[in-house]
């Protein structure tokens, strides 16, 4: 566990299956990006958003709420992986 301070996210689990925030309706099996929404995830392609080493599980038709995902030690970088 650690703080977090106001406007700054990251991930403390960095390996394994974890469940993540998301503001729309997700496939399964498919790479994971940022969204506008702080905090939140999606599967819409989103080039230099790219969270690499984020797949999701599982469809999940609901919006806003809880996706199932597959976490290899996440990251975002600035380049388009698309």
């Amino acid at each position: 566990q650690a703080a977090t301070v106001a406007a700054n996210f990251g991930w403390y689990q960095r390996y394994g299956k974890s469940t993540v925030n998301t503001d729309a309706a997700v496939a399964a099996n498919v790479q994971m990006f940022l969204t506008a929404t702080a905090g939140d995830v999606d599967d819409a392609d989103v080039a230099g958003d790219t969270i690499q080493g984020m797949i999701s599980m599982a469809v999940d038709v609901s919006c806003d709420a809880t996706t199932v995902v597959w976490l290899n030690w996440p990251q975002v970088t600035d380049q388009a992986i698309d």
